[in-house]
């Protein structure tokens, strides 16, 4: 789901049309700084966006959670610090 620019505690969003033949279903993804940064965008923000985006939606959007365990941006932080 998008977010509104600037918001706190994201980190960059993907998006992707997938599968590929299929136009009706897009993949969204956002990374967060921290579980709290995500929770309050979904308690401040996606209600109002989602409704937003209601008149071309066929389903109501599904939201899943996963923890990343690693992250290119991390270690490349990571090796210009040392």
């Amino acid at each position: 789901m998008p977010c509104k620019t600037g918001q706190e505690g994201r980190i960059q969003p993907k998006t992707a049309q997938w599968p590929e033949n299929d136009r009706e279903r897009l993949l969204s993804i956002s990374f967060w700084n921290t579980k709290e940064d995500a929770e309050r965008y979904h308690r401040e923000q996606y209600s109002r966006i989602v409704d937003t985006l209601k008149p071309v939606l066929k389903k109501d959007p599904k939201v899943e959670t996963f923890n990343v365990d690693t992250s290119t941006s991390q270690r490349i932080a990571a090796s210009r610090a040392a």
